[in-house]
C-alpha cells in the first residue's frame, strides 16, 4: 500500500517509517562518460567604426552540478539534487536576452559585443580558460567582461563582486545610480 502511504505523508508532512521486514541485495557499477563539451559564443560587431576594434564580453556557465551546498537556497540540503534552474540556467537566459536586445539596437553598442555560454565552470573554470586562451577578439582589446550567475531570484537586488579587480566599473556603477530611478548602491 505504498500509494497509500505516499498520499499520507504528503499530507501531514509525518514521516512513517517501519521495519519491511526484508532484505535486499543491490551492485551499483559506475562507469565514468565523458562527453566534450562546447563554449558558446555569438559576436555582434560594435557600431562605432573607432570603438568597434574593442570588446565587452558578457558571459554565464551553462552547466551545473547539482548538489547544493554552502551557497544554495538551502544548505542543508547538501548533497542532495539541486537543480541547476537558478545557477546557471538563469545567467545563461539573461545573456540570450542581452544579446537579443543588443542585436535590436545595435548602434546603442559602439564596442563589439561577445556573448560566451561556458561549458565546465563548474570543474575548474574549463570553459572560461578555454575563451581566455582563445579569444573571439584579443584580450588586450577587451574593455570588460561580465559574467552573469544566479541571476534569476534576485528579489530586487544584483550583487555585483569584482571591483576589487576591476575598479572601473564601481565608477559605472554610480553613474548608472545617477540616470536610473530608483537604483540604490549599498556596499557589503
Amino acid at each position: 500500500n505504498l500509494d497509500a502511504l505516499a498520499k499520507e505523508i504528503d499530507a501531514t508532512g509525518t514521516p512513517k517509517s517501519r521495519d519491511l521486514d526484508a532484505h535486499i541485495d543491490y551492485v551499483e557499477h559506475l562507469a565514468k562518460t565523458r562527453r566534450t563539451v562546447k563554449n558558446v559564443i555569438g559576436v555582434l560587431p560594435g557600431s562605432d567604426p573607432a570603438r568597434a576594434h574593442e570588446a565587452v564580453v558578457v558571459g554565464a556557465h551553462y552547466d551545473h552540478l547539482g548538489l547544493g551546498g554552502r551557497h544554495s537556497m538551502n544548505p542543508n540540503l547538501a548533497g542532495q539534487v539541486h537543480n541547476g534552474a537558478d545557477d546557471n540556467a538563469s545567467g545563461t537566459a539573461a545573456i540570450i536576452e542581452v544579446a537579443r536586445a543588443a542585436a535590436a539596437n545595435r548602434n546603442r553598442f559602439r564596442r563589439t559585443m561577445v556573448f560566451v555560454a561556458f561549458a565546465g565552470e563548474e570543474l575548474g573554470l574549463v570553459g572560461s580558460a578555454q575563451y581566455a586562451n582563445n579569444p573571439s577578439i584579443p584580450l588586450d582589446r577587451t574593455t570588460a567582461m561580465l559574467n552573469l550567475d544566479m541571476v534569476g531570484r534576485p528579489r530586487g537586488r544584483i550583487m555585483v563582486s569584482g571591483l576589487e579587480t576591476a575598479p572601473a566599473i564601481d565608477e559605472d556603477l554610480k553613474a548608472a545610480s545617477a540616470e536610473i530611478d530608483g537604483l540604490e548602491i549599498k556596499r557589503f
